[in-house]
């Protein structure tokens, strides 16, 4: 993909983990992130992948409850262990989240940070009643400290990469060119250019002849 390291949480000391959980925790990875940031020079590109709030959901015994919870029928007691458990993960994503802002708030180094997900939790609706647009439509945000304006928009997740080199005003990668000419034409002549660069792709990375 480019990147000039790949650093697993296999390769993470201290990861932590619940019991019987493949997911580790977020703070772990605010940690990680820090320390690239001081170990390397000059500007640097992080993509980090936070997965505490990641399925499955364990239920939780009530005693562990981070927070009350009422209004749930007693034939939907797993729903609410479950729905427990996802808030008390939420809850540690939540604080490892502002120990990474306020870190990056308080680096004397210029900063971009672009969060976004790319599905909704599988917990509050029967998956199959959502369509693939609801299933993968969430919510993104950006903060900086180099006095871009905020601005919303909705985009393609494909897209996003784009709106960063956009904003910080530098040209990417091919996909990213190609975003920046077509992305704003008519939809059909994009899904058509779109369709294009698949092909190309598909025939430069074959051993196809032409």
């Amino acid at each position: 993909l480019g990147f000039d390291a790949f650093i697993p949480y296999e390769c993470m000391s201290g990861v932590e983990k619940k019991e019987n959980a493949i997911w580790a925790n977020d703070q772990k990875l605010v940690d990680e992130i820090l320390g690239v940031l001081d170990y390397s020079e000059g500007n640097d590109f992080v993509m980090a992948v936070t997965v505490q709030l990641h399925g499955n959901y364990f239920p939780l015994e009530e005693s562990e409850y981070t927070m009350k919870i009422s209004g749930i029928p007693e034939e939907d007691k797993e729903f609410e262990g479950q729905l427990a458990y996802y808030v008390s993960q939420l809850q540690a994503f939540d604080k490892a989240l502002e120990n990474l802002m306020t870190a990056l708030g308080e680096r004397e180094e210029s900063t971009y940070v672009i969060m976004y997900s790319d599905h909704l939790p599988k917990l509050f609706y029967e998956y199959d009643e959502l369509s693939e647009k609801e299933k993968f439509t969430t919510q993104y945000f950006t903060w900086n400290n180099i006095n871009l304006e905020k601005s919303d928009a909705d985009m393609e997740l494909s897209q996003l990469s784009t709106r960063l080199c956009n904003d910080l005003q530098i040209s990417g990668t091919f996909i990213n060119k190609f975003h920046q000419v077509y992305g704003g034409k008519a939809a059909k002549q994009y899904e058509a250019a779109r369709a294009m660069v698949d092909y190309y792709s598909l025939i430069t990375n074959s051993n196809l002849e032409e």
